[in-house]
């Protein structure tokens, strides 16, 4: 099923599928439900009932009038009011790069709807490196070159950005979808949503009590592992887990990201590397 609900500012679209547990899926910058297809499939196979988010501006989600309305508050508000819309019971949130940060920020607005979280190339508290949190990209120097790139060739710069994702050469086609995904993307949301990724902290709002579970790519050259292993560090009985590939790992290690998703919505990751 896929509808468009309104949410505070925007009408939010998103897949609903599937029957059980509920499993709430949340994209990253400048992407869709669409990067999900194999995951949603996998899932609701499984038992689940699969809700795979389209944020403002993204996908088939209208975008708001100007280009203000993309801070976290704004996103997770939007994931928030459909959940309540469709009276989705507590759920286990996936929050694949920005959409970790999203999924965190919806547990400190929202605790009673949020059941885990599973982060998927993400450290789900800041993208970019702060006095706070030293790990990561410098913001204004990686916003600066991603802009100017693609005012050169807006094409050509998403395409290299997109690329630079992947752990190995990307595969034609695979880079080719998401390049299709991405320039659909409103451009007041790739502007507002990008300037959030990287200049957003919220290493006060780490989950306490909340399982956490990070599935992070070996080689993401775009997101910081130190970073990531300082997060898992500071919640007790997070879990992390390690794929061989960059920051998309339902499209470049599908069956292994898959089994370990898994494992994770259904509790069978420990801290100390036992799967039950």
């Amino acid at each position: 099923m896929s509808r468009l609900l309104t949410g505070p500012a925007a009408r939010i679209h998103a897949v609903d599928r599937g029957d059980g547990d509920p499993v709430v899926l949340v994209h990253g910058w400048s992407m869709s439900h669409e990067p999900w297809a194999a995951t949603v499939d996998d899932l609701v196979a499984a038992g689940h009932r699969v809700i795979a988010v389209d944020l403002r501006g993204h996908g088939r989600s209208d975008a708001p009038d100007d280009d203000g309305g993309y801070a976290l508050d704004d996103l997770a508000g939007d994931v928030l009011a459909l959940l309540r819309a469709r009276d989705v019971p507590p759920a286990t949130v996936v929050g694949w790069s920005l959409g970790g940060m999203v999924s965190v920020r919806l547990a400190a607005l929202a605790p009673d709807r949020v059941d885990r979280i599973v982060l998927v190339a993400s450290n789900g508290v800041a993208h970019a490196r702060s006095a706070a949190f030293p790990f990561g990209m410098e913001p204004d120097v990686t916003i600066d070159a991603v802009e100017s790139a693609e005012r050169a060739d807006r094409v050509a710069g998403r395409r290299a950005v997109l690329a630079g994702g992947f752990g190995d050469r990307p595969d034609p086609d695979a880079l080719e979808r998401l390049l299709r995904v991405s320039l659909g993307t409103d451009p007041r949301a790739e502007a507002g949503c990008l300037r959030t990724l990287l200049r957003t902290h919220q290493v006060d709002l780490l989950p306490d009590g909340l399982p956490v579970t990070q599935i992070l790519g070996d080689r993401d050259r775009t997101v910081s592992r130190r970073g990531g292993d300082w997060v898992v560090s500071q919640i007790p009985g997070a879990v992390q887990v390690a794929l061989p590939c960059g920051h998309y790992p339902m499209i470049e290690a599908p069956d292994a990201f898959h089994a370990a998703l898994r494992r994770a919505v259904h509790h069978e990751l420990h801290p100390d590397g036992r799967t039950d």
